[in-house]
């Protein structure tokens, strides 16, 4: 039976006037919950710009309580990788006005190429499905592939299967256990520190200055502040960190900060810092 048949047969059995407040009823509960999530979105806005602007983080921030590593697996775990994730290659003619391929091509100029030299022994954190990952094979002596997702490890397998030179790791708890310290020339992420939460980003920041040779170099392409921080947060899956809040987690671990550009990501208001691990 529909409900407009129930409401009628109500009205019939019990009356208008209990159709109505029973109508009532349900208008109220609607206006409180919307009222409750708007009310818990403020509040939450709000801790999180404090957060932010006093360069706060840990695991009881509310920042932390969005972007985690569970959630982030369960999304890329079940993503449909069949464009290798070159999509986002694409969203640059639209959000930037760009060609792509010329696009791509002058990050691996003036981030790849620029800062890893040719031969050294590289770490890819968060491939996906290798959109860099081939970029990288034409520069490293050696490189490894790490990811929280089994999915995306097995789909590079796959991909670079030809190559020899390559190393997987599966990354647990945002912790880079199980690399050697000191054990890398350099480090490159590009659309994944992006949906990190800055707790957890904080964690890798631990790692990578472990496993990074003094003199090392880490290009991390990560979320920053943008003109509509709804639609970057919610529908792009921003997590809630910016250039200042990175740069002093980076220096919190003893390395320096050499670049942070907002001009080459492909989504204006992402921030692409490099760093260095400072020689001893």
């Amino acid at each position: 039976m529909t409900r407009i048949k129930k409401l009628f047969r109500w009205s019939n059995e019990r009356g208008i006037i209990w159709v109505t407040l029973l109508l009532f009823r349900w208008v109220l509960s609607r206006i409180k919950d919307m009222l409750e999530t708007l009310i818990k979105d403020k509040i939450e806005t709000s801790m999180i710009r404090i957060e932010t602007q006093n360069l706060i983080t840990g695991k009881d921030t509310i920042s932390a309580s969005y972007h985690s590593a569970q959630e982030n697996k369960q999304i890329w775990n079940n993503y449909d990788w069949s464009n290798y994730g070159e999509e986002w290659t694409d969203d640059v003619r639209l959000l930037r006005g760009l060609d792509p391929i010329e696009w791509k091509n002058t990050v691996r100029d003036e981030m790849i190429l620029k800062h890893f030299r040719n031969g050294s022994t590289l770490l890819e954190i968060g491939p996906g499905a290798g959109r860099w990952t081939s970029i990288l094979l034409e520069l490293a002596g050696n490189l490894i592939l790490a990811d929280i997702s089994e999915k995306c490890l097995q789909i590079c397998r796959e991909r670079f299967k030809s190559y020899s030179n390559i190393q997987y790791f599966l990354i647990n708890n945002g912790s880079l256990e199980g690399l050697d310290y000191e054990s890398v020339d350099g480090v490159w992420s590009y659309d994944a520190f992006v949906h990190i939460s800055p707790a957890e980003i904080e964690d890798y920041l631990a790692s990578i200055k472990r496993v990074l040779k003094p003199g090392g170099c880490a290009v991390i392409h990560h979320a920053g502040t943008y003109v509509d921080e709804v639609e970057a947060r919610k529908k792009r899956f921003r997590s809630y960190i910016d250039a200042p809040l990175f740069q002093h987690l980076v220096r919190k671990y003893g390395m320096q900060i050499l670049e942070q550009n907002d001009s080459l990501p492909h989504l204006p208001g992402d921030i692409i810092s490099v760093f260095q691990h400072v020689q001893k």
